[in-house]
């Protein structure tokens, strides 16, 4: 099923998460005492949503952010998605010449392997010069800085996870003038809506989920096979999730952004007995690859 203007429904379901995701937040953690292994199983289900959330061929921030570093090189979005085949199926694009503010508007979708997503999208930003002074387009040598904000509503599907949920995310990026060294990033970027599970630890199990991961001066790299994007650095998130029972878990997440496109998740049990999980996830496939490092 297509998500995009003519589906409200589904547009509708995603953005109501958001509603659904900042209650959950708001309740108290007095979810029953749980086992050591149900405590790792929570920590799990935050892995999973974490990478499915942030991968790049799951439509997720790994997406935003390659079309965002093509936007900042004087791109577009097709041009950063054409590389990973799955260009937009619609777009619609807007300028406000008296605040400089670029608006565009799109949705996409693609299948394969057992996994897929569909995802709509809005987009705003402004670029800025080397002295901080905000300009109407792009300019080769002159253009250093990229301001953008991203509202959106999405479906994927891994073989591990499906995820209906809404995003809202909001990055600077510099250096884009550079000649010698690469952009770097920071921003948050927040997810809340529902997870279905299908692991041998979570097996059909739902949860409504929320969280925001943080980015703090990460560097940004393009892959030269399939022109995803991915980080160099470290970030951090606050993951909140319900049951389908009220049972409340909350993790803090650190997380390192590796140079071979994983990224290792310290996933701290909040609401258990503070032990550590670690786990190891691939950012650009949106896929958990392995307990441990």
């Amino acid at each position: 099923m297509k998500l995009n203007q003519s589906n409200p429904k589904m547009w509708a379901a995603a953005l109501a998460f958001v509603t659904l995701g900042g209650l959950a937040s708001c309740q108290s953690s007095t979810a029953p005492t749980e086992t050591p292994s149900q405590q790792a199983y929570d920590s799990q289900a935050a892995a999973d949503v974490t990478a499915t959330a942030i991968g790049a061929k799951t439509d997720g921030a790994g997406a935003i952010l390659t079309d965002a570093l093509s936007i900042g090189k004087g791109g577009s979005v097709s041009s950063a998605q054409e590389l990973g085949k799955d260009s937009p199926q619609s777009r619609d694009s807007s300028y406000d010449p008296i605040t400089k503010l670029h608006t565009i508007t799109f949705t996409r979708s693609a299948s394969a392997n057992g996994f897929s997503f569909n995802g709509q999208h809005v987009y705003t930003y402004t670029f800025y010069d080397t002295t901080g002074a905000p300009m109407a387009h792009y300019q080769k040598g002159v253009t250093d800085k990229l301001v953008i904000g991203e509202k959106g509503g999405h479906t994927a599907t891994t073989p591990r996870a499906a995820i209906i949920d809404s995003s809202n995310g909001s990055w600077t990026i510099t250096g884009l003038a550079s000649t010698t060294g690469d952009p770097v990033l920071n921003g948050t970027f927040k997810r809340a809506g529902q997870t279905t599970l299908n692991t041998a630890w979570n097996p059909g199990r739902v949860i409504t989920h929320t969280f925001t991961i943080n980015y703090t001066n990460d560097t940004m790299k393009r892959d030269l096979i399939d022109g995803y994007v991915y980080l160099i650095g470290t970030g951090n998130s606050s993951f909140t999730a319900v049951g389908p029972k009220g049972g409340t878990f909350t993790r803090t997440v650190q997380i390192t952004f590796n140079a071979d496109a994983t990224a290792t998740l310290l996933v701290t049990r909040t609401t258990g007995d503070g032990s550590v999980d670690t786990f190891t996830i691939d950012v650009k496939q949106g896929f958990w690859l392995r307990d441990g490092r």
